[in-house]
């Protein structure tokens, strides 16, 4: 079970398009990343933020940087390792559930660079992206990968969704990626559960950036 947890939690990273114009990873403008504490995440740039109840654990940016070190480390296969080693993404939050679930979820943002930035839609990354993610699981060792496109609502406005299903040695395995395009950038926030209905839920913790309701 804790080898589906270090391969599902890495999901995120490998939908990454790893553009040639990316920022190094923990390299993002501050005006781009997000502020969380131990239960709230949010972020301007991106307009969303969420507050967590206390069977969250919201880690830290030092805590953040580990846990992702040490799932690319983790991982047996070393190509796939080093490409989200060199991918440009920033991990701005991870939170997880406290109830051994293996609830989580995670905000990847990836710069898209001056020309990717201009021209790259929610849709034409989900069209640019998919490929590369069906491959990445694949070489992860899941079968019966699914992967569909819808258009939701998320934190107030509609974004387009990638909901991926399948199974790793048996266990059934259930993701919602939505994607929030916000100037050069794109950010992927990523819900997974074990239960398909948790997955969806999770996201709908996330609503629209209100500065009032935070100064409150």
């Amino acid at each position: 079970m804790k080898k589906v947890l270090r391969v599902l939690m890495i999901l995120a990273l490998v939908l990454s398009l790893a553009s040639g114009s990316a920022l190094a990873a923990g390299e993002a403008e501050d005006a781009v990343v997000g502020v969380k504490s131990e239960h709230s995440y949010a972020n301007e740039f991106l307009g969303i933020m969420a507050s967590f109840s206390d069977e969250w654990y919201v880690l830290n940016d030092e805590e953040t940087v580990q846990a992702m070190g040490y799932v690319v480390d983790s991982l047996d296969n070393r190509e796939l390792a080093a490409q989200l080693s060199n991918n440009g993404v920033v991990c701005d939050l991870y939170a997880l559930t406290l109830d051994n679930s293996g609830d989580n979820l995670n905000i990847q943002i990836e710069n898209l660079g001056f020309l990717y930035g201009m021209v790259m839609s929610e849709d034409a990354y989900y069209d640019a992206a998919v490929p590369q993610l069906e491959t990445g699981l694949g070489q992860l060792g899941m079968e019966n990968i699914r992967v569909e496109k819808q258009v939701q609502d998320f934190a107030g406005s509609e974004h387009v969704c990638i909901l991926v299903s399948g199974t790793y040695r048996g266990t059934p395995v259930y993701e919602r990626m939505a994607l929030v395009k916000a100037g050069s950038y794109m950010a992927t926030v990523t819900a997974f559960s074990f239960d398909k209905a948790r997955a969806a839920d999770m996201l709908s913790l996330f609503e629209a950036y209100d500065a009032e309701a935070l100064a409150a």
